[in-house]
């Protein structure tokens, strides 16, 4: 049964509980273990708009996943991702980084729990670093590739506005 960690990178809101997340996952499925692992306090600075890049926090994830022998490590970041990505893969489909921030972003008539949000984005990641693995495939997180759609949705929005 391939190993899960969930790790706290930086602070995030105190409404969050990763330990839950983990806890709630492993109760809803029989596929993947969930633990929790502790938290990444320093995760260097981010560039002058904030943002960090899924490529960096997956590097900090990556030494802590080796550490805890686990099969992929899952970041939870309360920062902007680069490209307003949601959550992203790292290049050797190890290491997701999740942002909190689109959640917020939510608007108030989407009434779900950000446990839930988490969720969601750990159960899409996967999905997509088992894809990426059967079929060979290591991308740049911020690199738009299969099975996700071809922009970014940044780039997305910026394409509409000029029309």
């Amino acid at each position: 049964m391939p190993r899960v960690q969930i790790i706290q990178l930086g602070s995030l809101t105190p409404s969050l509980n990763l330990k839950g997340v983990a806890r709630f996952a492993n109760k809803t499925q029989t596929h993947f273990q969930f633990i929790s692992g502790d938290p990444i306090e320093h995760l260097g600075d981010p560039d002058d708009e904030g943002k960090y890049k899924v490529r960096d926090l997956g590097t900090l994830l990556e030494t802590r996943r080796n550490q805890g022998s686990v099969d992929v490590a899952v970041g939870v970041v309360d920062s902007p991702l680069y490209y307003e990505l949601f959550s992203g893969v790292d290049t050797t489909n190890n290491n997701i980084v999740i942002s909190t921030v689109p959640f917020e972003e939510l608007p108030a008539a989407v009434k779900i729990p950000i446990d839930a949000y988490i969720l969601v984005e750990i159960a899409a990641q996967l999905l997509t670093i088992e894809y990426r693995r059967q079929n060979n495939i290591g991308v740049e997180p911020e690199e738009c590739a299969s099975p996700w759609h071809g922009k970014t949705r940044s780039l997305s929005f910026r394409l509409l506005q000029r029309t």
